[in-house]
């Protein structure tokens, strides 16, 4: 699915139940295959355009809103 969006899709995380060594080498493999940028996910991390964050093995992932300053 992944594969098939284009470079500009908004943010995308994911949660992916499986098993630590089976999952370590997945966000590699699918940024090596997607239009998008596909990468583990790390403290302070911000969801982008074009960006797939994967959470670590073992790990859970807590978002945190953030309030943006609008120039005028």
């Amino acid at each position: 699915m992944l594969e098939a969006l284009p470079a500009d899709t908004p943010g995308i995380v994911i949660v992916q139940h499986m098993p630590e060594l089976l999952r370590a080498p997945l966000p590699n493999r699918l940024d090596s295959l997607c239009s998008i940028t596909v990468k583990e996910a790390e403290s302070n991390d911000t969801i982008i355009r074009g960006r797939a964050l994967i959470a670590p093995g073992n790990h859970h992932l807590l978002l945190k809103a953030q309030r943006r300053a609008l120039l005028r």
